[in-house]
């Protein structure tokens, strides 16, 4: 195999794991991967919410109504990060199979590549979108207090 296909494969397979995280974005079904950062985990997404998500919104000081908003937010997105989850794991899978299989077609691994990394946009804009109906449900001391807690938890809360 040429070495600049496999440095592409392995790039690809790489990054398809690299977490780029909003606040309270999570993993559908409790599943984490596919770019699920520790944001997600903690608030996250089709889950029963999870003793992560009370502390962090015991942390913000969240009201009944807040929680049931951010509740209703991280629910309805859930089945489309589910779909684009799911994408991305078959787009890393088949990108295994080809690695695995000997000399790859160029072209092949390019496509996969490139469909892996639209996926990875379009989670990454999923993510800014349901940041920006839950900053709306906070006040503007608890954002302060997110903002803080980011600095404070470094790259393990960005992803």
């Amino acid at each position: 195999m040429k070495p600049y296909v496999k440095t592409l494969m392995i790039g690809a397979l790489l990054t398809s794991g690299v977490a780029v995280a909003a606040p309270f974005g999570g993993p559908p079904q409790g599943g984490y991967g596919c770019g699920m950062g520790g944001a997600q985990r903690m608030m996250g997404a089709g889950t029963d919410m999870g003793p992560r998500y009370e502390r962090m919104a015991e942390r913000l000081g969240l009201s009944a109504e807040q929680r049931t908003a951010v509740r209703q937010t991280l629910d309805q997105a859930a089945p489309r990060m589910r779909e684009l989850k799911e994408a991305m794991r078959s787009k890393r899978q088949e990108l295994r199979t080809i690695a695995q299989g000997g000399p790859a077609d160029e072209a092949q691994v390019r496509r996969l590549a490139r469909e892996q990394g639209e996926l990875k946009a379009e989670m990454i804009l999923q993510r800014q979108r349901l940041a920006g109906e839950i900053d709306k449900v906070l006040t503007d001391a608890q954002r302060e207090e997110l903002k803080q807690m980011r600095g404070r938890m470094g790259p393990r809360f960005r992803g």
